[in-house]
Formats: C-alpha cells, sequence, structure tokens
C-alpha cells in the first residue's frame, strides 16, 4: 500500500501542470484563510473553474481518497491521515509563491 501511495504521489508532483492548475492553484491554496462557514463555498466555485478533463480527475482521486477513509478501521487512515499525506501533492512547493 505504501508504494501505491507513493506512486500517486509522485504522479500528482511530477504532472507538467498542477493538477489544480497554474491560474487557481493559489485561489485553492488560499481558501484555506476563509472561515470555515465560506470554504465549502469557495472551493466549489474555484473547482469549477478548473479545465474539464482536471474536475474530473480530481472528482475520481476525491472519490478514490474518500474510499480509503470509509475503510478507516481497516486501515488506520481518517481524514485527517489522507489528507496530510496527500495534500502536500497537490500544492509542489514550485506552484506555491507565497504573498505578502
Amino acid at each position: 500500500m505504501h508504494d501505491l501511495s507513493a506512486l500517486l504521489k509522485r504522479w500528482l508532483r511530477e504532472l507538467p501542470q498542477p493538477l489544480l492548475t497554474n491560474e487557481l492553484i493559489q485561489l485553492f491554496y488560499q481558501c484555506h484563510a476563509l472561515p470555515p462557514a465560506d470554504q465549502a463555498k469557495a472551493l466549489s466555485i474555484v473547482v469549477q473553474m478548473l479545465p474539464h478533463e482536471n474536475r474530473n480527475t480530481l472528482r475520481t482521486l476525491i472519490r478514490f481518497l474518500n474510499n480509503i477513509i470509509v475503510q478507516k478501521d481497516y486501515n488506520k487512515m481518517n481524514m485527517h491521515n489522507v489528507a496530510t499525506i496527500i495534500a502536500p501533492s497537490f500544492f509542489p512547493p514550485r506552484y506555491i509563491h507565497p504573498t505578502d
């Protein structure tokens, strides 16, 4: 299982363009600064701005990760653990340019 997660993370990090796109990745990154009640709305809007292919890939990937979380009693991978492992691969450092 560790090899598969490493392969998925590597694939995400080495995409020629990030799954969340160069144009939108900063907006995704900044959603965490919003109040919790507004984060879901903001993420939904930004996801709708993704190209169709990226949105479908993201949807499939999220469903897959959700299936892992559903099995948390067997694999010890709850939502927090999955997020800790996979989130950095969605936001490769080369695409994040912190703003002041």
